[in-house]
């Protein structure tokens, strides 16, 4: 008696854990989905007058600080945000030309380049003081050498030291293509998966079951399919480039659930870490 009680409370509990898993996996595709559509807020500025064979940034005029300061106020707003995940920092190190010197040491100018760079992301850490955040952040940083000169022909100290900078910029990052478009050839997994999100969300059904599905002429869309359950039940799922419409069409065991089941219709894409995400768009009892 008391080992069936056992058994009954850990399958409760493994039961409870999946809902919990099960409500945290949508939690996360609904702040993914509403992410602001400006996140992140992206800048640029540019700290130049560095010496001539220096890469410190303790000694630049305080106005080119003071942009190496902005960058970092503008990381902190992307933080408080919630951008930060889709942000990141490019800081390309630039170098006035000097032929002597390169003739002496061949890839100088790309070597202080690259460090100037390197000052400035060690600048912007110190002023974040925080290693957590920094170690979030999606770094670029590069050096040019002398190869995209601000002033081509510079003819004085002040020229040249408009071409020993460090461009700073703050940009989205690149997304890897996230369209349905394998999913929507392969006709079974789309419908499957609509199906069971609406089993859950719409009908309340928390460990759907599906038998087999069966979709129907033409190949290509608007197509529809007929996914069955264990239970009996039949979803009709409509599919379009962008929407499904997702209805009850089956019921022998609920007659009155077919009458209340709403008709549902739901974007959907597929984030390149995998899955479809949908979003309910209207539904209709």
């Amino acid at each position: 008696m008391a080992r069936d009680f056992e058994q009954q409370l850990a399958a409760d509990l493994e039961l409870e854990l999946e809902d919990a898993a099960d409500a945290l996996a949508n939690v996360s595709r609904l702040l993914e989905w509403e992410q602001p559509p400006d996140c992140p807020k992206t800048g640029n500025a540019t700290a130049s007058s560095f010496s001539r064979y220096s890469n410190s940034v303790s000694v630049l005029p305080s106005e080119e600080r003071a942009k190496i300061n902005a960058i970092a106020a503008s990381i902190v707003a992307n933080q408080r945000a919630g951008c930060l995940s889709r942000m990141r920092v490019r800081l390309i190190g630039h170098a006035d030309r000097d032929i002597a010197r390169e003739r002496r040491e061949p890839g100088f100018m790309l070597r202080i380049s690259q460090q100037r760079a390197l000052a400035v992301k060690t600048e912007l850490e110190r002023l974040l003081n925080n290693r957590a955040l920094s170690s979030q952040i999606d770094w670029e940083v590069l050096g040019a050498a002398d190869r995209q000169l601000a002033i081509a022909n510079p003819r004085s100290e002040l020229d040249r030291q408009r071409n020993r900078r460090v461009e700073m910029s703050i940009t989205a990052k690149p997304v890897a293509p996230s369209d349905c478009s394998t999913a929507q050839h392969q006709r079974i997994d789309l419908a499957r998966a609509a199906a069971l999100h609406y089993m859950r969300t719409q009908l309340g059904r928390k460990e759907p079951v599906p038998t087999g599905v069966e979709c129907f002429d033409p190949p290509t869309m608007p197509y529809v399919c007929d996914v069955r359950f264990s239970n009996s039940m039949v979803i009709e799922v409509e599919v379009r480039p962008h929407e499904l419409k997702v209805l009850l069409s089956q019921a022998n065991d609920e007659p009155d659930l077919l009458k209340r089941a709403p008709v549902c219709k739901f974007t959907y894409r597929c984030p390149p870490s995998g899955g479809i995400v949908f979003r309910e768009s209207e539904c209709a009892r």
